[in-house]
């Protein structure tokens, strides 16, 4: 009994999922028409300057990691001359000297004792080359091959001081009823835990030298491809985007 007027509405499809479907459309052409627009400009002065601010950073990272890392190399050689001079070289007699002899037998490996008066024997021979790698190494000559010739000697420091404490602990002598023996045993495993400690410590030093340079890296690459701005591909790749959501518009209107 209503009374109507032509062109009165009586009824309507429901379209709300049509609507969203072209609102959804239009913001995705905006938004790749935006990155479009800054694909074409290139980047802008503050991400430049963030980038150079980046990388100003990446750098001093690395120039404090070598100086940490040089540090370390000095003082892995500190502890190591600590570790064989003023402990190791007591349970020797002539230890800086072509015949080093290890002062105790080894109970059920003979072979230990001559195994240790010969590593002896070759860190006094190395020891001139590791002091003037000491006195020369810096943060400007710092290299791989110079981290590795240190690792490499106190790895040997490191070898004669386990078998040192593996031959004392197997020696004929009954330590603990020897307060000398004993009291140079406690020496050599407090000098191993220092000489392993350097050794972490180096490798610490080293692997952060290692990831700093890697940041640097590619901080440098993006301040590279910020400077260059985007190539005609990436361009026009974006273009074709923006022209895939202006479709996308089309598409969704129709339909709705």
């Amino acid at each position: 009994g209503d009374v109507v007027k032509k062109g009165t509405v009586l009824a309507s499809i429901s379209n709300a999922d049509y609507l969203a479907s072209l609102q959804k459309s239009q913001a995705t052409y905006q938004s790749e028409q935006a990155r479009l627009r800054e694909l074409e400009n290139g980047a802008r002065p503050e991400e430049l300057a963030i980038a150079k601010s980046d990388l100003q950073v990446a750098t001093q990272n690395v120039e404090q990691a070598k100086l940490q890392l040089v540090e370390e190399v000095k003082d892995s050689y500190s502890k190591a001359d600590e570790a064989i001079k003023n402990k190791a070289d007591q349970v020797f007699r002539y230890p800086r000297t072509t015949s080093p002899e290890f002062i105790y037998f080894v109970d059920g490996n003979p072979t230990l004792k001559s195994s240790i008066e010969f590593q002896r024997l070759r860190i006094t021979e190395q020891f001139p080359a590791w002091q003037n790698l000491v006195a020369t190494v810096n943060a400007q000559n710092i290299t791989d091959a110079k981290v590795g010739e240190a690792k490499k000697y106190l790895s040997q420091v490191q070898t004669l001081m386990n078998d040192l404490n593996t031959a004392l602990t197997a020696t004929s002598q009954n330590l603990n009823d020897n307060s000398t023996a004993a009291g140079y045993r406690a020496d050599i495993i407090l000098a191993r835990t220092n000489v392993n400690s350097a050794i972490q410590a180096l490798n610490t030093a080293y692997n952060t030298l290692k990831n700093n340079e890697s940041a640097k890296g590619r901080a440098e690459e993006t301040l590279g491809l910020k400077k260059a701005g985007s190539t005609a591909e990436e361009i026009a790749a974006q273009r074709a985007q923006a022209n895939s959501a202006a479709a996308g518009i089309s598409s969704a209107s129709a339909s709705l």
